[in-house]
């Protein structure tokens, strides 16, 4: 009878380990609800086995997948029975896991002053033992909690906090996620020298523990970086330097691309070929920018990656447009703008709704599609419209250049010349009359005159001038005068010419030989009114 018992034991025991995996894989898919119910099932069975650190772990992955569910509440009361079975069996490291749990479900329900207390009470706890790789794992979680409150400065205490202590600890796994955590916020927060710092010591004790994964994760933000200072000079105007930005950008991607490849994370192919197909758009390779989006979009649908579903979507649109293929870029923008609005993503449903709105610029022919500047992708994943003054550098480029390809607007009227006695004398059916232009080189030469120092110019005693790097030629210049009453005929004498009612007269003719100014003295005028 006893080894009957102990046999069925045992084999609750591994169907609940067997149910545990399950869940997890349900959690990895967002599939709460069935996580949920296979978990539960897991902790029935473990507690029926006996076996506490087996009950743990099943309610540790009931807390998971509770939180997966929306259920916060029996996230909340599964971690901390999970968190008292892993104390008991000094089981630190999955501890920590279990009071993440909890965290997460404080956090998940905006009370952050209960996930604040929980975390310190736990660190404050591990730094008393001197465990010291368990007190900078909850410094993370207190990080991720002054995050979430927007405290920017206070995670970035914590982050280097636990960085040190995990070096203190001689623990390098945990020393290399803590100096990617600082990189990254660094990056996001725009300190460019603390974040290429914190990215050369990472890559080198990622590559020191042959972590292929967490060396193309840093090499991400690396690329993130890049692409934070192509954005930045283009709002400069330093275009060149811009684009050998966003070519850094691109061969970081790449090789990160190549690492993700050669460790199997899928997940981190599907970022690194974001940000690659986000620099080739920058780059105008539509092709490669076409080809990277496509294997981006078929690896989130293989791993159900929603984030990156909608970022290879968007940057499909983007391929599109820069291709002139227009209702191939709106359908792909509306389903990214779609799944933006699914997950709550204000950022990313912005950056989807700009793009729409360029799209329909372009299509009404207000502005090329060769000016659209691209997507400004920052934190490797997170899809944003422009910064108002990248924004407002490139309306303002795509204007001028506009301006500078506008042909001259010929104008057609015709043209009557009266005698006194109100008759007409000269009749032109069709006349045209075209804007005097000025060279490029006359205008550069004039901006360099009027920015020299001490160049003063008295315009009014100058007075009107030629100039004679710039040939005459001949214009016309109309210009509306009053109208003026017609002089009174003979009883019985009908007006000559198309002239009708009590005004003739309306404009008058002001031509002559123009130079490189706006004005000019008059050959000639003629005028109704003699």
């Amino acid at each position: 009878g006893v080894r009957e018992l102990r046999a069925r034991a045992g084999f609750r025991k591994m169907e609940a380990v067997a149910l545990c995996k399950l869940a997890t894989v349900h959690i990895l898919l967002d599939e709460g609800s069935s996580a949920a119910v296979v978990a539960k099932q897991a902790v029935t069975l473990a507690v029926e086995s006996g076996d506490r650190r087996c009950e743990a772990s099943a309610r540790l992955v009931l807390g998971r997948s509770a939180l997966a569910d929306g259920d916060f509440e029996e996230a909340q009361r599964a971690g901390e029975e999970a968190a008292a079975l892993f104390g008991a069996a000094r089981d630190h490291a999955q501890e920590t896991s279990a009071v993440e749990v909890i965290v997460n479900s404080y956090l998940q329900r905006s009370d952050l002053n209960a996930a604040v207390r929980v975390a310190t009470e736990v660190m404050n706890r591990f730094a008393a033992a001197r465990n010291l790789r368990m007190q900078a794992s909850m410094m993370i979680a207190v990080a991720d909690v002054n995050l979430q409150a927007q405290d920017v400065e206070g995670a970035l205490v914590f982050l280097k906090k636990a960085r040190v202590t995990f070096s203190e600890a001689k623990d390098s796994v945990g020393e290399a996620g803590a100096f990617h955590r600082v990189a990254q916020l660094c990056a996001t927060i725009g300190d460019a020298e603390e974040a290429l710092w914190s990215i050369q010591r990472g890559t080198a004790l990622f590559r020191k523990l042959k972590d292929k994964s967490g060396e193309g994760g840093i090499l991400l933000v690396s690329t993130d970086l890049c692409f934070a200072k192509s954005w930045g000079y283009v709002a400069m105007g330093s275009q060149d330097k811009s684009v050998q930005e966003a070519k850094d950008a691109l061969r970081n991607a790449e090789l990160a691309l190549r690492l993700f490849r050669a460790a199997g994370d899928k997940r981190g192919q599907a970022l690194a070929l974001l940000s690659v197909a986000n620099a080739q758009l920058m780059l105008k390779d539509v092709s490669g920018c076409s080809s990277s989006a496509s294997d981006c979009l078929v690896l989130c649908e293989e791993i159900a990656f929603d984030v990156g579903r909608a970022g290879a979507l968007l940057l499909s649109a983007g391929s599109h447009l820069a291709d002139g293929h227009m209702d191939p870029a709106e359908n792909s923008a509306n389903q990214a703008l779609l799944l933006f609005r699914q997950r709550g993503d204000s950022m990313g449903t912005d950056a989807a709704g700009n793009f729409l709105k360029d799209l329909r610029s372009v299509v009404s022919g207000a502005t090329a599609k060769e000016n659209f500047p691209g997507f400004y992708l920052r934190g490797t994943d997170s899809f944003q419209p422009l910064p108002q003054e990248v924004a407002a550098k490139t309306a303002r480029s795509t204007a001028e250049r506009r301006q500078q390809r506008a042909p001259p607007r010929p104008v057609t009227a015709n043209c009557m010349i009266f005698s006194p006695d109100g008759e007409m004398s000269v009749f032109f059916d069709g006349f045209e009359g075209r804007l005097a232009t000025v060279s490029q080189t006359t205008r550069i030469r004039r901006a360099e005159v009027e920015e020299a120092p001490g160049a003063v110019e008295d315009r009014p005693s100058a007075g009107p001038r030629y100039r004679a790097e710039v040939p005459p030629v001949y214009a016309v210049r109309w210009q509306g005068v009053q109208a003026q009453p017609r002089k009174p005929l003979a009883e019985g004498t009908p007006p000559a010419g198309r002239v009708e009612g009590a005004y003739y007269g309306s404009t008058f003719i002001d031509a002559g030989p123009v130079g490189a100014g706006t004005t000019f003295p008059p050959m000639f005028k003629v005028s109704a009114a003699r």
